[in-house]
């Protein structure tokens, strides 16, 4: 897999930087996933990834969430909702930690409202396009699978029904996939032990993700026959030009989600070309 596209027409030095930073990493914190097939090795093609979002047909991540835009820096990839699920319009007093994880639903001190009026914060996921040149389902049905780390209570909602929960780990069913999409919902966290480390994935892909993985077996065959990937709309590059930044400052794995305008983290487009080209 070619990976020398990612350096063109970046119109931000850091990341350009950065990536150059990155290429020269022999290993990364986690594990390698395996390829679809060396299809790739000695094609001619090469193809752009579809910018990242929780409507990208492309569903590319094994954990869903990956597909919010949620990090520390973007608290409005929140929806704050009230018990009701009306929306509140509080995301900009959210506290979130590092990852982007609220640490209390509490809002700070600069929230307007008093009392607050949000008792949950929301994300929205599988919002897609019907398959198959519009005659198909919009995502699959069946089982999902909720993992999450820390304490504190999920609900579901829109085409979601849940279907057990236990700490750390619950399970909704979608029957029929439909325009709504899902709703995940943090409604309760406790503040010395924060719910964080969100993970949404399909419940047979499960195994996959816990051995380390990050994309999807079908996102990898779709990729097979393609010698050289673009990552520019993953990245942001063209995307409002910013200052050159911090290497520290960059996305990282551990944001809850990837989707933002800062653009996924570099180390999982290197790993996504690791994947194909292994």
């Amino acid at each position: 897999m070619k990976i020398g596209n990612f350096l063109l027409n970046t119109g931000r030095t850091m990341k350009t930087l950065a990536l150059v930073a990155a290429l020269m990493v022999t290993a990364f914190p986690f594990s390698r996933a395996s390829a679809a097939t060396s299809a790739n090795a000695s094609s001619p093609l090469g193809i752009n990834l579809q910018e990242l979002s929780y409507y990208d047909p492309e569903e590319p991540f094994l954990n869903i969430f990956k597909t919010t835009g949620i990090n520390q820096n973007n608290p409005g990839a929140w929806s704050t909702r009230d018990s009701s699920m009306n929306e509140t319009n509080e995301e900009a007093y959210l506290q979130l930690d590092s990852s982007g994880y609220p640490t209390t639903l509490t809002a700070s001190s600069s929230d307007p409202n008093s009392p607050q009026k949000f008792a949950q914060v929301c994300a929205l996921l599988l919002i897609l396009p019907q398959s198959n040149a519009g005659t198909g389902p919009r995502y699959q049905s069946g089982q999902y699978v909720i993992l999450y780390d820390g304490a504190g209570t999920i609900r579901v909602g829109n085409d979601a029904v849940m279907v057990s929960t236990s700490p750390g780990r619950d399970v909704f069913n979608v029957a029929t996939p439909s325009q709504n999409g899902v709703w995940v919902c943090i409604t309760s966290t406790t503040a010395s032990n924060h719910l964080q480390n969100i993970r949404v994935v399909k419940a047979e892909n499960e195994a996959l993700l816990d051995q380390g993985n990050i994309y999807t077996p079908t996102f990898l065959s779709q990729l097979q026959n393609f010698h050289a990937i673009r990552a520019m709309q993953w990245l942001q590059i063209d995307g409002t030009p910013t200052p050159p930044g911090n290497w520290a400052d960059r996305p990282q794995l551990t944001d809850a989600g990837w989707s933002s305008s800062e653009g996924a983290p570099l180390e999982a487009v290197v790993s996504l070309c690791n994947a194909e080209s292994a």
